[in-house]
């Protein structure tokens, strides 16, 4: 499950609850982001305290959602992620592609 929690200057934090694992959940991440960024939104903050899982399908969902973001001219941040998390992300490398923050406060300022 994916809602918009709030705007703060120009930066849309959207947060992600339970795992990120069904075709499902991964395209309605998929559409907010793009409903996100059809509204000319450039900075985006996924919040994946309360994500305990993602699967390869939820990765890949990330990945596209990335590049659809960048391609946009904007950007994505991914913050508050758990050390399951991380684990996941430095084993397949996606750590050098993905801004991860350990809270939301350092993914806000990442942005300044």
């Amino acid at each position: 499950m994916i809602s918009v929690s709030s705007e703060m200057n120009d930066i849309i934090l959207l947060t992600l609850k339970g795992k990120l694992v069904s075709s499902d959940d991964v395209e309605e991440m998929y559409l907010t982001i793009k409903d996100v960024i059809s509204k000319d939104h450039k900075k985006i903050i996924l919040d994946l305290k309360n994500v305990n899982w993602i699967s390869s399908l939820g990765i890949g969902s990330l990945m596209r959602s990335l590049t659809t973001v960048k391609n946009s001219g904007g950007d994505l941040r991914l913050a508050s992620v758990s050390q399951k998390i991380k684990k996941i992300f430095s084993i397949t490398k996606l750590d050098n592609v993905f801004q991860l923050y350990g809270n939301l406060d350092e993914a806000i300022k990442s942005f300044n």
